[in-house]
């Protein structure tokens, strides 16, 4: 037997640290139901000329894939589930004198 402890003659079932009161003793509880939480996160990378997201994004997206896949699997051990990583690159000129966009990127 696992963790769990199920009695059947009585009505106490007792999974981990929770205990459920059932009627009918032939219904077992699953031990554990996991959260199958899936976080959402939206990534954009700002880049200052249409040559530089050629660089980043790579011959057919392949670099940007690598990149965003190594970052969601950090991600997934960082918060202990799975996570949904959408990528975008956009061009944006002079972004980096924008002293607007800086802060909205936490820059100050």
């Amino acid at each position: 037997m696992s963790h769990c402890a199920h009695r059947r003659a009585g009505s106490t079932i007792a999974c981990g640290s929770s205990e459920a009161t059932y009627r009918k003793a032939s219904i077992r509880p699953p031990c554990a139901i996991p959260a199958r939480k899936k976080r959402r996160i939206e990534a954009t990378i700002l880049v200052e000329r249409a040559s530089q997201k050629a660089i980043v994004v790579g011959a057919r997206g392949e670099r940007l894939k690598r990149m965003a896949s190594a970052a969601r699997k950090d991600m997934e051990q960082l918060f202990g589930g799975k996570v949904y990583l959408g990528t975008w690159v956009k061009v944006r000129k002079a972004w980096t004198d924008d002293a607007r966009v800086l802060r909205q990127l936490g820059y100050e």
